[in-house]
C-alpha cells in the first residue's frame, strides 16, 4: 500500500493538511501496531507482536479488498480487521466513510466500535516524534458513529435490510461474524449490502466469520469460491481460512484446545477447525440426513 501521507497529488486533493493528522508507518503494519500500542493478550493483560495470520489477513485485505476469512474463533481476527481499518484511515480511507455490521441489534454493532475507539486512548506518538492525544486524533465519538480528524467517519450498523441502506461515499465495509445472523433466511442482508461495493472496485468489502452450519449466504459465498477456485475460474473474493493452529501456544494453549475438543457441548470442528457442520438451531446435523429416493406407497399419514 502506498503511503498516502508523502504522496503530494494525494494531498493536493485534500481539504485537510498534513499537519492536521499523525505521520504514520503505513508500509509497515507490524511498526504501525507498536506505534499505536500492540494487541493486548486476554490472559496475560501483556502486548503482543501481531500474529502471521494478521499480517496475512491485512495484506490480503489491502491487496484483494474483497475478502471472505472463514476463521476459527478466538484468533484475533476482528481485532486485526480494525486495526487495518485504522491504519487505512490516515491512507486510502481519508475522505470517506466506514461501514462496520456486526450483531441484530445496534447495542451489539456498537461494542465493535468501542474497541475501535480503544485503539487511541493512550495516544500515539508519530514518525516525527509528535505526540497526539486522544483529543487530537479524535472529532467527534458518538454511541455508533466516530469523526476522525483524518477525515474519516466510522459507523456501526447491526445486520438488518432496513439499517444497511448506509451512508454514501464508503470506502470500506467490514462485516463479523456474518455466519451468525440470527435469521432462517439472511440474503436480504447481503443483498442490502453488496450494491453499496458497485461503483468502486477498489472498495474494500470483508466478510469474516466463524462457521455457522450449511446455510446462509456466508456458507454459500465460501462454497462458490472453492467451485470457482477447482474450475480455475476469476472470483469476486480472496478466500482465507485459519483455524485454531494459527494461535496455538500463543492465545490458547493445548491443554484449552485438548478440553474443547473433548467437550461433548461444542463443535469443535466448527468453532476451531473452520469446518461447516451444523447451524445451533438445528435439530440433526447435516451430514446426518440423509435423502432417498423412492416411489410413495403409503398415504395415511399426508
Amino acid at each position: 500500500m502506498a503511503n498516502t501521507y508523502n504522496d503530494l497529488d494525494f494531498w493536493a486533493t485534500q481539504t485537510i493538511r498534513k499537519s492536521e493528522i499523525p505521520r504514520l508507518p503505513l508500509d509497515d503494519f507490524r511498526l504501525f501496531n507498536r506505534m499505536i500500542g500492540n494487541p493486548v493478550h486476554p490472559g496475560t493483560l501483556e502486548r503482543c507482536e501481531l500474529l502471521d495470520h494478521q499480517i496475512d489477513y491485512h495484506s490480503k485485505w489491502n491487496k484483494y479488498h474483497r475478502v471472505l476469512f472463514n476463521k476459527s474463533r478466538k484468533i484475533g481476527a476482528t481485532d486485526g480487521g480494525l486495526r487495518n481499518i485504522c491504519e487505512n484511515c490516515y491512507g486510502p480511507y481519508i475522505g470517506h466513510n466506514v461501514m462496520i455490521v456486526a450483531g441484530n441489534r445496534q447495542s451489539q454493532a456498537n461494542t465493535f466500535l468501542e474497541r475501535f475507539d480503544a485503539l487511541f486512548h493512550d495516544g500515539w506518538t508519530d514518525l516525527d516524534g509528535v505526540k497526539w492525544k486522544y483529543g487530537d486524533l479524535i472529532m467527534e465519538k458518538r454511541s455508533n458513529k466516530m469523526k476522525l480528524y483524518s477525515d474519516v467517519s466510522v459507523e456501526t450498523f447491526p445486520a438488518e435490510p432496513t439499517a444497511l441502506r448506509g451512508p454514501e461515499n464508503v470506502k470500506c465495509v467490514f462485516m463479523s461474524e456474518a455466519a451468525h445472523i440470527n435469521r432462517v433466511n439472511d440474503t436480504k442482508i447481503y443483498t442490502a449490502l453488496h450494491p453499496i461495493a458497485a461503483n468502486d472496485d477498489t472498495m474494500d468489502f470483508i466478510l469474516e466469520s466463524t462457521p455457522n452450519g450449511k446455510r446462509g449466504f456466508f456458507y454459500n459465498l465460501c462454497s462458490d469460491s472453492w467451485n470457482r477456485e477447482e474450475k480455475g475460474i476469476k472470483q469476486e473474493y480472496n478466500y482465507m481460512e485459519y483455524d485454531y493452529h494459527c494461535a496455538l501456544g500463543k492465545l490458547f494453549s493445548q491443554d484449552f484446545i485438548d478440553s474443547e475438543r473433548n467437550n461433548p457441548e461444542i463443535d469443535f470442528e466448527q468453532e476451531y477447525g473452520c469446518k461447516f457442520t451444523t447451524s445451533g438451531s438445528a435439530a440433526f446435523k447435516e451430514d446426518d440426513v440423509r435423502f432417498k429416493e423412492g416411489a410413495i406407497d403409503r398415504f395415511d399419514d399426508l
